[in-house]
């Protein structure tokens, strides 16, 4: 966050001349700091791909001593990307401190309904139309895809998390095809979304 000319000179020592250049540089920086919703966008590919590479293998090596990874990967890059769609349009955020105290709020939640609920409703169309088409199936209705795929999505990564201390039926409620399927569609909406901005 950049401060005013007169608070580098009177606090922290530096001439006119150097605190001019100072926040000079750092407007110049804001250029090349991509926006924080490109930075989460960049960041759930790279879970997404994490995931990819895991889960890759346990297929060739038929061990799956890593699936904890995998889950973990794919849960965040959901997260990620529901946070993308949060906040899309908002090309002039590049630092947190950006945000007004309600949006980090929003921000910072983690549960995946949540984030979800703070996507603005065209987003949340485009992206129940994506999905829908993916699959093959009539458009759903907000309330179906909110119930049916995100609150199903919500526990992934706790359940994997705490496995260990649930009975074997606990590994018949995930379902990871289903993320699979809402991250795709997610990061397509997003594509979409910003190829429209």
């Amino acid at each position: 966050m950049t401060q005013p000319l007169e608070d580098l000179v009177k606090n922290h020592g530096y001439s006119p001349e150097q605190a001019a250049k100072i926040l000079e540089i750092t407007e110049q920086d804001k250029n090349i700091i991509k926006p924080l919703n490109e930075r989460c966008f960049i960041l759930a590919q790279q879970y997404f791909e994490s995931a990819s590479a895991l889960e890759n293998h346990i297929n060739q090596s038929g061990n799956a001593n890593v699936a904890p990874g995998l889950v973990l990967c794919k849960s965040i890059s959901l997260e990620l990307f529901f946070k993308t769609l949060m906040i899309i349009s908002r090309d002039d955020i590049h630092d947190l401190s950006q945000f007004t105290k309600e949006e980090k709020k929003k921000y910072f939640e983690h549960e995946i309904p949540e984030i979800y609920d703070h996507i603005l409703a065209p987003y949340k169309d485009k992206l129940i139309t994506i999905y829908s088409a993916r699959m093959g199936v009539t458009k759903l209705k907000p309330e179906e895809f909110r119930k049916n795929l995100v609150e199903k999505a919500r526990d992934i990564f706790v359940k994997w998390r705490y496995i260990h201390e649930k009975s074997d039926k606990t590994l018949e409620h995930l379902d990871l095809n289903l993320v699979n399927n809402l991250i795709t569609a997610t990061e397509l909406t997003i594509v979409e979304i910003k190829n429209n901005i």
